[in-house]
């Protein structure tokens, strides 16, 4: 469990522990003020426990072959701060990522699809929790 005083930003990034997982948690702790936690998917319940307990401010999910994005997006939805979080799909093959501002409810909501064409974009999406979305 982290510290629940913290000053900083919150990112938790959900993988399978894959090299682009790491890369993305390096372009988010790189010159950022993000505290950024790398967990690997093992479990629908793991995950809740995990997010209930830290409490993050934003969730990057890195879609990669076998994870799969849809149960795990309602698994997040299920959670009652679900709907203060910021939500984001990362894909491997693709430079366009879904952006969930409230993922209460995902499967009734389609996401922000935005192109993120260079690590300073990425960087300014998460940063939006701050920023009021």
């Amino acid at each position: 469990m982290l510290d629940s005083s913290r000053t900083q930003q919150l990112v938790v990034i959900i993988g399978e522990g894959s090299v682009f997982d790491e890369g993305v948690a390096k372009l988010l702790t790189n010159g950022t003020r993000f505290l950024v936690v790398l967990t690997k998917y093992t479990s629908g319940p793991a995950l809740l426990n995990m997010l209930e307990q830290d409490c993050p401010d934003v969730v990057v999910i890195c879609q990669a072959l076998t994870l799969d994005t849809a149960q795990i997006l309602d698994q997040i939805s299920s959670l009652p701060r679900a709907l203060s979080m910021l939500t984001i799909v990362l894909r491997v093959n693709d430079e366009v990522i879904d952006v969930y501002a409230n993922p209460g409810l995902v499967a009734r909501r389609k996401p922000e699809r935005i192109v993120v064409a260079s690590e300073a974009a990425l960087i300014n999406v998460v940063r939006r929790v701050h920023e009021g979305r």
